[in-house]
This record gives structure tokens, C-alpha cells and sequence, in this order.
């Protein structure tokens, strides 16, 4: 079978999918994800999102299979991206400190033609953090190309109280959305372990 392509530079999307033995190759799309307006709509956003992801690369490689990801932090119907710098990442942090925020990611599988989406809600609660806290944890620079400014699967892990939903689908990769995907045009992960 011929290697699906991650349309993706994540080194953690390439971490979740290289767990299983599924042939895949990673590689950068070329879409601009400033071109779409925040909608207000999250699952329908992140899914657009993705699916323009997956297209701009299928179509460099029409006919192979493509994975495309978007992930975003809303907060309060606020969409939080990436820290443009330490102090943007400060208040974004700030912001998330003490409350609930919403991790949404749409995944797209292009396949012969076809598109297949779907999106995944995880649910995060940030404990209630001191400056202190903050300015520690950013001195560790994880906060650099990450949505919301933290890493859960780093040191940020000690900002999180807890989640409600799926652990990979904070990283940038729900594994079982996927799966459903993949299921789709017969790839079943557990065939793949």
C-alpha cells in the first residue's frame, strides 16, 4: 500500500501516528489557515480548517490517500492560536488560569476522491495559577507552536487539573476520530498495533 501522507509539520501528530505500524510519510501543506475567517462555529471551523489542509496537498499528490489536522483552544467562545511571543503566551495563559476551555480538533481523510470529516471536543481545566506559575513554566519555551500556549503532554501537564474527553486530541491528534476516519475506506487501526 502506498504511504498515506500527514499533511502536517507536528512533530506530536507524527509522535500519535508512528505508535502504530501504518505506512505514512509526514508533509507540510502550503494552505494559509488566515484565509478563514473564525466562524464562532468550532467544529465546523476546525473541520473546514482541515479539509483545506488535506486538499492543498492532494493536490500535489492526487492520487494518494491524505490526513489533514486543525486544532484550536476556545475559551469562552474566544478562539486562542498560537503565542506570537513570551508576553502573548503570558496572557493567554493568564486568560486559561482558573477556568474551563474547550480543545477542538477536525481531522480530514481525502481518499479516491472522496472526503471524509469529523471533529473531536476535549474539555480542559486549568487549575488556578500565580504569576509566578506562569513565568516559571514559560521560561521551559513549550509554549512555541503550541495552541493556547501549553503543552499537556510536557511540564504544562502541571497546569491541567484535569480534562474530559481524549488526552490525544489535546496533543493535536484524537487517535479514535481517526480511527472512525481510517474505518471508512478500510483501515482498521488495530490491525496496525
Amino acid at each position: 500500500m502506498t504511504p498515506i501522507i500527514l499533511a502536517s509539520e507536528s512533530p506530536r501528530r507524527k509522535q500519535i501516528l508512528g505508535q502504530y505500524t501504518l505506512s505514512f510519510e509526514q508533509l507540510s501543506h502550503r494552505f494559509d489557515e488566515r484565509s478563514i475567517p473564525w466562524s464562532g462555529k468550532s467544529h465546523d471551523y476546525v473541520k473546514e480548517l482541515a479539509r483545506e489542509k488535506a486538499m492543498e496537498v492532494s493536490s500535489r499528490f492526487p492520487n494518494r490517500t491524505v490526513i489533514g489536522a486543525d486544532t484550536i483552544v476556545e475559551l469562552d467562545g474566544e478562539l486562542l492560536t498560537k503565542p506570537e511571543n513570551e508576553e502573548d503566551a503570558v496572557k493567554m495563559i493568564s486568560k486559561l488560569s482558573g477556568k474551563k476551555h474547550n480543545v477542538i480538533t477536525g481531522i480530514a481523510l481525502l481518499h479516491n476522491g472522496q472526503t471524509f470529516l469529523d471533529s473531536d471536543e476535549t474539555r480542559v481545566h486549568i487549575q488556578a495559577l500565580t504569576e509566578d506559575h506562569i513565568r516559571n513554566y514559560l521560561k521551559l519555551k513549550e509554549w512555541h507552536d503550541k495552541v493556547g500556549g501549553y503543552a499537556i503532554q510536557g511540564a504544562g501537564a502541571l497546569l491541567v487539573e484535569r480534562i474530559e474527553g481524549c488526552y490525544y486530541n489535546v496533543i493535536g491528534l484524537p487517535i479514535i476520530c481517526l480511527a472512525r476516519l481510517l474505518k471508512k475506506i478500510n483501515i482498521d487501526l488495530w490491525n496496525y498495533l
